[in-house]
């Protein structure tokens, strides 16, 4: 799976970051099993990659460049701390799954263990509501969602005193609306919501998204 994005912010000064996500592995019947993950980011003054390789269900290298800084103010990331995690990518768009025929609360995945290449940290879904989505003009989905709340939960590999991070942890605004894929008990985000520290909101709604399966013919989830 790839992604990528650009985000901007207007706090007296014009901010701006632009990047792209790659994940590889598996979906199986027990979820996600990530082999690699990539990010790469951009702003005015910066730039760099990152690059994450999983074996045996943890990680199993790292790399980062420009290399992180170290700090004894850094919660340290032990290797218990990288077994059996996911990467950002595969956490949020492979592991909401049910076998139900109707669409319910049930589908929010409940803890997700997650490490990004830095950072671990767990997020926590529940139900919020269930919504209908009106397509926006020609094209755009139209059906129900599931409109789960994100629970921010740091483990490991940041500052306690990290004003950012204590945000995060303290918000209860970040939610993410999933929707069905097609004659399967798999579910895919539609839209996120993350609040900011400079007000406002960070989002990001799926324009397009289709799944191949061996087999099968294409299915156009959004189009």
């Amino acid at each position: 799976m790839r992604g990528k994005g650009e985000l901007k912010f207007i706090t007296g000064l014009l901010f701006e970051i632009s990047g792209g996500a790659t994940t590889t592995g598996a979906v199986t019947s027990n979820g996600p099993k990530p082999s690699s993950f990539s990010f790469t980011f951009k702003t005015k003054k910066r730039r760099g990659d990152l690059a994450m390789m999983f074996e045996n269900n943890a990680v199993s290298h790292v790399m980062a460049r420009p290399p992180f800084s170290d700090s004894a103010k850094i919660i340290p990331v032990t290797a218990a701390h990288v077994k059996d995690v996911l990467d950002p990518l595969s956490a949020i768009f492979f592991s909401a799954r049910s076998n139900s025929r109707n669409v319910d609360g049930s589908v929010c995945p409940g803890r997700i263990r997650v490490f990004d290449g830095r950072q671990r940290f767990d997020l926590q879904l529940s139900h919020k509501k269930t919504i209908q989505v009106k397509k926006r003009g020609k094209g755009g989905y139209r059906g129900m969602a599931i409109v789960c709340r994100i629970k921010y939960l740091p483990i490991a590999g940041y500052k306690p005193d990290n004003s950012g991070i204590k945000f995060m942890a303290e918000t209860d605004d970040i939610e993410v609306w999933l929707i069905k894929v097609p004659r399967k008990g798999m579910y895919v985000p539609y839209y996120v919501k993350v609040p900011t520290p400079y007000g406002g909101a960070a989002s990001a709604t799926s324009t397009e998204f289709h799944v191949e399966i061996p087999g099968e013919n294409k299915i156009a989830v959004i189009r």
